[in-house]
């Protein structure tokens, strides 16, 4: 488990600061079992953030919700960037 702050991507150096409102913070979780390999990321805002702040952790929830949305056998990978990349480009 990484957990990133506000203009680090992902896997940040952890920090030994308290989160302050406003804050927008990246967990990122990666898990290897039996030969399998899965990795997730979410981001949230600490309290009250500001628009833009806002504005892109809904960006990130529905590109992540797009993608899944199109995800199923036989469905090319690039199908999944092209949901995220039309959430992307609208927003």
């Amino acid at each position: 488990v990484m957990i990133s702050l506000n203009e680090v991507i992902c896997h940040g150096i952890p920090e030994t600061r308290p989160l302050e409102d406003g804050d927008l913070v990246n967990i990122d979780v990666t898990l290897y079992l039996n030969g399998f390999h899965a990795d997730t990321a979410r981001t949230w805002m600490c309290g009250n953030g500001d628009k833009e702040g806002l504005r892109l952790v809904s960006a990130t929830k529905e590109a992540l919700d797009a993608a899944v949305a199109v995800c199923c056998a036989g469905v090319p990978m690039k199908a999944i960037g092209d949901a995220v990349s039309e959430v992307a480009e609208r927003q």
